[in-house]
C-alpha cells in the first residue's frame, strides 16, 4: 500500500507547486513605521526631487517614463539557442518613436557585474524583483556605460542619460539599452 500512496503523494504536491502563484506571495509593501511602497517610475518615497542638485538646464536629452516604456507587449517565437518558443517583445509604436535618440531616465541602479562596469537601472528597488509581479521586464534598462562607471550602490537612485536601443531578439540582454550610457551628475 506504501508503495501506491508514495508516488500518488508526491503527484500531488508537485502538482500542488506548478499550479500555485507564487507571485501573488511576493510582497512589495511594508508594514509598520517604516512603510513604504515600491513603485515603478517616481522618486524614493519622502522625496520631493528625486534628484536634488542635478542641473537639467545642461542636458540636451529629454527625459523619459517608465510609464513611457511599458508599451510593450509579448509573443511566442521559436529560439534557436534554447530550441524552444520563449517570449519575445513587440514594441508599440510609441516606444518605437523614442528608439535612437538620446534620453534620461530616473531609477534604482542594479549591480549586474561590477567588476566589468555592467549595470542595470530599473524602475524599482532590487528587493522588488521584476518577474515576480510588481512589474515586468520592461521595467529595466541595460546600461553600455561610454566609459568604465564609477562604482555603484545596489538601489542607488541615480539620473542616466543614454541613447535607447531596442533588443527584440537577444534573449541575453534586457529588452531596452541605453548605448553611450552616463551618469548626469551636479
Amino acid at each position: 500500500m506504501d508503495k501506491i500512496n508514495r508516488p500518488i503523494i508526491w503527484t500531488a504536491v508537485i502538482l500542488l507547486l506548478m499550479t500555485t502563484d507564487f507571485s501573488s506571495m511576493c510582497r512589495h509593501e511594508v508594514k509598520g513605521a517604516n512603510a513604504f511602497t515600491y513603485h515603478i517610475g517616481g522618486a524614493p518615497p519622502g522625496r520631493n526631487d528625486p534628484a536634488p542638485g542635478w542641473d537639467r538646464s545642461q542636458n540636451t536629452a529629454g527625459k523619459i517614463s517608465w510609464k513611457q516604456l511599458a508599451d510593450v507587449s509579448y509573443v511566442l517565437k521559436y529560439n534557436k539557442q534554447f530550441d524552444g518558443d520563449i517570449m519575445h517583445p513587440v514594441f508599440g509604436a510609441a516606444v518605437k518613436k523614442l528608439a535612437g535618440k538620446e534620453w534620461m531616465i530616473e531609477g534604482y541602479m542594479i549591480p549586474l557585474d561590477i567588476k566589468s562596469g555592467l549595470y542595470a537601472v530599473s524602475g524599482n528597488p532590487y528587493a522588488a524583483c521584476f518577474f515576480c509581479g510588481a512589474a515586468g521586464v520592461e521595467s529595466v534598462v541595460s546600461l553600455k556605460f561610454k566609459n568604465m562607471p564609477r562604482r555603484y550602490q545596489t538601489d542607488e537612485y541615480c539620473l542616466m542619460k543614454g541613447v535607447l536601443a531596442l533588443n527584440d531578439d537577444n534573449v541575453n540582454d534586457f529588452i531596452y539599452l541605453f548605448k553611450n550610457a552616463e551618469e548626469v551628475r551636479k
